[in-house]
């Protein structure tokens, strides 16, 4: 079964693997944008409202990370989540895990969540494809 939860420290140098091969896959359009996961920890840590970084995992193996970030819309009137990035190991694809960490999510709203919002790459066909299809 997997799991979602919560980063944990121990969790840092798995991430940082998988966010390398994240931005293989999916470099950013932009030439100056540079990643910096440890900015990205000790902001959620000092303000949890802003974000999250979920693990995904099964029989305490990571299979892959999602950042997710909050923010309110005036328009809306109430919050959105932010997929900043979505990322599952190549060795667990194609088994459900986006899937179910879409479901676990909606499980997770607070009342004034309104909506999810999706950051892709024009390029990435198999992601918009995956976001399609759910």
């Amino acid at each position: 079964m997997i799991t979602f939860r919560k980063y944990k420290k121990s969790d840092k140098k798995t991430i940082n693997n998988f966010i390398r091969e994240y931005y293989k896959e999916d470099p950013p359009i932009y030439p100056d944008i540079r990643p910096n996961i440890n900015k990205t920890i000790l902001e959620f840590q000092k303000n949890p409202k802003k974000g999250t970084i979920y693990i995904f995992t099964k029989d305490k193996k990571i299979m892959g990370y999602s950042i997710v970030v909050y923010y309110w819309s005036n328009e809306w009137s109430g919050n959105w989540l932010i997929i900043d990035e979505l990322y599952v190991d190549y060795n667990y694809r194609k088994q459900g895990i986006g899937t179910d960490f879409f479901k676990f999510l909606k499980k997770q709203r607070k009342k004034n969540d309104i909506g999810i919002q999706l950051e892709i790459h024009p390029h990435n066909k198999k992601v918009i494809n995956f976001y399609y299809k759910l």
